[in-house]
């Protein structure tokens, strides 16, 4: 098959045995590439109820048809297991090279099974694998496993993935880390790592990816890559930091455990300090990019003041996002927060959302000093930010309880918790506030990850930056049956984008019928803009089921946190929403009847026949 390498290479750390299987042609023409692809394979292969952080347990590491080609945008990998911050359906994906080296290397995927005897480094070059011993490595942050690695093995151009200290301890969001900054961080796949004893995946590949139409495919890619558009033009003036201004005048922005807004916190929290003027002036050297991108949103920082000429990456929206939450607006100490993250192996929005709900449990009282080691918890001391990430980390003390994330840690600590932690299935808030975009509220409570924000991108549109995905304008505080629709449809194309996989601040510019195109081009098979929508509803059905049979509760968890119900925003321009409770029940009705589930939110057997899938 043109687009793909037709080789998924599976490894069995248990027993040390290595295969390769052919990629089955009706596997990639029903799901696509990779998470559709990654998800079925993981479906069929693992029973129900198995512990996320056992043996039974497979991480799947996949690429989709366009990946490693000329297409923008297309080096990005996912991976897919059962998470063990949810323990529902797990999924994450990274940028970088990673992606497209596998690509390179010979193979659409790598599906890990068992657990090692000790800290292993899988080691992929073309058609060579080999398992090395990596116990030296085991203990060291990202940056140092991927430099003392590469020094091992000769090879300073392998891309890398890792895990840190978290994902060792099991820390139940602990990230994968590519290439030093990229992150496959949501829903703590880099603890499935570390109970594998896997450290690390090195990649070098030499290859390249057959297309169907070459000719046709750099023709329309040139004629892509000529559009002139505001999101591409902000994402290179500013990376995804460009964001804040766009969040903040919505009044969207949150910060202090999503409890109120920056302008609640005048004394000690300033947005205009941490906005993506302040941050590409004081931390930026340089701009970066992913592989095959021309946008090139990433950027090479480096800290001023406290930690004066240490280099990183970015920070990115959800780094200054999560910060915020934390009530830390010191833009230094924020590139110095997003550093730690990434070398630690956390995933930054969870890792932040843990951090917050710290110092709200301690500023109500539900924590004390003897809890904390005698920390005092306070809302913008990015010093003791700091130091609960590398307690949580370690599992020490109190980050011993955080690492569990924030759903279990309220339910150990009790005493009302629960109130302050602000979740969706077990997956913390990204930085967006519900009460003031009502669609991505609905979004981020029907999302098979939890709170997801990129399970539908409603956040683009409930912010009013239209795309040829949704040329609308909407009023953000409004829940209606167009946002319902919305919802349902992006969530649907939101698949097709990782399963093909290509960057969403791409592929959300691009109209349907172009990319069809383009995965057309690549694969010389028909994959129509009818056919591509059928695939990403059928994924995401699949997620529904696996999430079902692993014990979701269907329109009980649905749902969102009571503040977002009961607590009106105080300022902004969102100023005194709440989210009414019947009238989200009764669009969240709507959308089981769009998706053609009942009321309890259960796939119908007529829904399940129409996709193709078991019933």
């Amino acid at each position: 098959m043109h687009g793909y390498a037709n080789c998924i290479l599976r490894v069995n750390l248990s027993g040390g045995k290595i295969k390769k299987e052919p990629l089955d042609e009706s596997l990639a023409k029903a799901f696509l590439g990779g998470r559709g692809v990654a998800l079925k394979l993981f479906c069929d292969e693992v029973p129900p109820g198995i512990d996320p952080l056992g043996e039974q347990n497979k991480l799947v590491f996949m690429t989709g048809p366009l990946t490693g080609t000329a297409a923008p945008t297309a080096g990005r990998y996912d991976v897919v297991a059962k998470s063990p911050l949810t323990s529902l359906f797990g999924a994450a994906s990274a940028g970088g090279h990673f992606g497209a080296e596998l690509k390179f290397a010979g193979y659409d995927g790598v599906i890990i099974e068992g657990v090692a005897a000790k800290p292993t480094a899988l080691v992929i070059r073309d058609g060579g694998v080999e398992l090395r011993d990596a116990s030296h490595l085991w203990g060291r942050p990202a940056s140092e496993t991927e430099k003392i690695l590469r020094e091992d093995l000769g090879d300073f151009e392998a891309k890398i993935a890792c895990i840190g200290v978290a994902g060792e301890n099991l820390v139940k969001f602990a990230a994968i880390i590519s290439e030093r900054a990229h992150a496959a961080g949501r829903t703590g796949l880099g603890a499935v790592m570390g109970a594998k004893k896997l450290k690390a995946i090195a990649v070098s590949g030499s290859g390249d990816v057959q297309v169907h139409d070459p000719d046709a495919l750099r023709q329309e890619i040139l004629e892509l890559t000529k559009r002139k558009d505001v999101l591409s033009a902000a994402l290179s003036a500013y990376g995804s930091a460009a964001f804040i201004s766009y969040v903040a005048k919505s009044g969207a922005f949150p910060t202090h455990n999503f409890k109120a807004l920056s302008s609640d916190f005048e004394n000690d929290f300033n947005l205009d300090e941490m906005n993506e003027e302040a941050i590409s002036e004081k931390l930026v050297i340089k701009k970066d990019a992913c592989f095959c991108c021309r946008t090139g949103c990433r950027r090479a920082s480096r800290i001023p003041r406290k930690y004066e000429g240490e280099l990183g990456s970015g920070p990115e929206y959800e780094s200054v996002a999560a910060f915020a939450r934390c009530g830390c607006s010191d833009v230094g100490m924020l590139l110095k927060f997003q550093n730690v993250c990434n070398e630690l192996g956390l995933d930054v929005v969870s890792a932040g959302s843990a951090v917050s709900f710290a110092m709200e449990c301690y500023e109500a009282g539900v924590l004390d000093a003897d809890r904390t080691s005698g920390l005092e918890l306070r809302w913008g001391d990015a010093d003791i930010v700091i130091e609960l990430l590398e307690r949580i980390a370690r599992r020490e003390g109190v980050g011993d309880l955080l690492a569990e994330g924030v759903k279990r840690a309220a339910e150990r600590l009790g005493r009302g918790a629960e109130k302050y932690a602000m979740h969706v299935k077990g997956l913390e808030f990204p930085g967006y506030e519900p009460r003031a975009m009502k669609g991505a509220a609905l979004s981020f409570a029907t999302a098979n990850r939890g709170a997801d924000h990129l399970g539908a991108l409603m956040t683009l549109v409930d912010f009013g930056m239209a795309t040829p995905l949704a040329m609308v304008t909407v009023d953000p505080l409004e829940l209606s049956s167009e946002k319902v629709r919305l919802v349902k449809e992006l969530e649907d194309w939101m698949q097709v984008l990782d399963s093909a996989i290509i960057c969403k601040f791409f592929g959300v510019l691009l109209r349907k019928e172009e990319l069809a195109s383009l995965i057309s081009l690549v694969t010389g098979f028909d994959f129509s803009v009818k056919t591509l929508e059928r695939i990403g509803e059928r994924i995401w059905n699949l997620e529904r089921l696996f999430n079902l049979r692993e014990g979701l509760r269907g329109k009980e968890d649905d749902w969102l946190p009571d503040r977002f119900y009961e607590e009106p925003l105080p300022k902004g321009a969102a100023s005194g929403e709440v989210i009414p409770r019947e009238e989200f029940e009764r669009r969240l009705s709507e959308y089981y009847r769009l998706r053609g589930w009942d009321e309890g939110g259960v796939p119908t057997a007529g829904k399940l026949r129409e996709l193709g899938l078991s019933v």
